[in-house]
């Protein structure tokens, strides 16, 4: 049953201003001048998580912060605790630190400066046994949002939403919860995320220091979603097309417990549409899979101990390998907040899809002559 109380804030500590900053390993040439206002100068961990006695700080990538992290000295409940072990991955760094027990806060000093924040409890039951869609959100339309689990309940049996909201500024993060609770899903919990999703550099580094959403996947991994049946990564704008039977049941049956999912783009005809909703994107430019793949895992099972990335497993091997090429995902261009640029122009070249333009009508519904954007409920 959906509890509305299903809230949760991180447990960060973040760098004082007099104090050391982080900085960016992107070479110069490819900052734009505006960079270090998006950039995360100063957040040391985004959240402090204890599990069967170990505390795990989620961090952006630490950069020229190791060196003050290693020198200083980190303290739990009050008593000094050995020097932390630090994973690292490529958008974020796990500094792993064993604790003899339960443990609430946790504490970090150095000669300079003295850190501390509470220790964040896990609540996998939350998400026990259910097929689970992770998915991150900033100011998506709330018709998208329920466009996207309507759609993953009827051809998948998606049965649970864990939302990381980055600072929705359209509508208060806290009315997610009640909006949903009559979808029929069983389980909804937001994760609330205060941070700055990242800079975004020149190609070839355009993406390399965008920290924040590895980091929360790790967390909701972390904290909310070790005992899932299933987890899937699926972003708002996307949504994935039937195939043998649920992506769910696919990972459970896979040897590995964790698929991959090629996809393609998606268009509206905007000259002949203002319906910007799932259900207007069905058309394409030739049959190329050319969107970067999303996945499903289990996350008990074979691979229980990696990273979780948008688009993979960190540091897996063979990533090919795990492409299930009975699914793809519909990747749809116009569903979008703009928020990596202009998205409302007009794509050359379409031809329309008929069988995406039934069955997206005949999952979501008929069209409805709206624009673009949020629409309240």
């Amino acid at each position: 049953m959906i509890q509305t109380e299903n809230i949760f804030l991180p447990n960060s500590a973040t760098l004082p201003d007099s104090g050391p900053s982080r900085k960016s390993k992107t070479p110069e040439k490819y900052l734009h001048s505006t960079y270090y206002e998006t950039y995360d100068t100063k957040t040391l961990w985004y959240d402090a998580i204890e599990d069967n006695g170990l505390i795990t700080l989620v961090c952006p990538k630490l950069n020229n912060l190791e060196p003050v992290l290693k020198m200083g000295q980190f303290k739990v409940d009050g008593r000094k605790v050995q020097k932390p072990k630090i994973r690292k991955f490529r958008r974020t760094d796990l500094v792993e630190l064993p604790v003899s027990g339960p443990a609430t806060q946790i504490e970090f000093e150095t000669a300079d400066f003295t850190l501390n924040s509470k220790i964040s409890k896990t609540e996998h039951d939350l998400f026990s046994g259910l097929n689970t869609l992770l998915l991150m959100n900033k100011n998506n339309d709330l018709e998208w949002i329920r466009d996207h689990i309507k759609w993953h309940m009827a051809h998948h049996g998606l049965e649970a939403v864990m939302i990381m909201d980055n600072n929705s500024d359209r509508y208060k993060s806290d009315s997610l919860i009640p909006y949903l609770k009559d979808t029929g899903l069983k389980q909804v919990a937001l994760l609330k995320l205060p941070f700055t999703y990242g800079a975004f550099g020149i190609t070839p580094f355009r993406y390399r220091e965008l920290y924040l959403q590895t980091s929360a996947y790790n967390i909701s991994r972390l904290r909310f979603l070790q005992q899932a049946r299933a987890v899937l990564s699926c972003d708002v704008d996307e949504l994935l097309s039937p195939g043998p039977g649920s992506i769910f049941e696919r990972a459970l049956a896979s040897r590995s417990g964790f698929v991959r999912i090629k996809g393609s783009m998606r268009y509206h005809d905007l000259e002949n549409t203002s319906q910007m909703t799932h259900v207007g994107g069905y058309f394409r430019i030739g049959t190329k899979l050319d969107s970067a793949p999303k996945w499903c895992i289990v996350p008990s099972g074979r691979f229980k101990g990696y990273n979780w990335a948008p688009h993979s497993l960190e540091k897996l091997l063979l990533e090919w390998f795990y492409i299930d090429k009975s699914y793809e995902f519909w990747h749809f261009f116009h569903v979008s907040t703009n928020w990596q640029g202009n998205r409302e122009s007009q794509i050359a070249g379409l031809s329309e899809d008929p069988d995406a333009r039934d069955l997206l009508r005949k999952t979501l519904g008929q069209p409805a002559d709206r624009v673009a954007g949020y629409i309240e409920k």
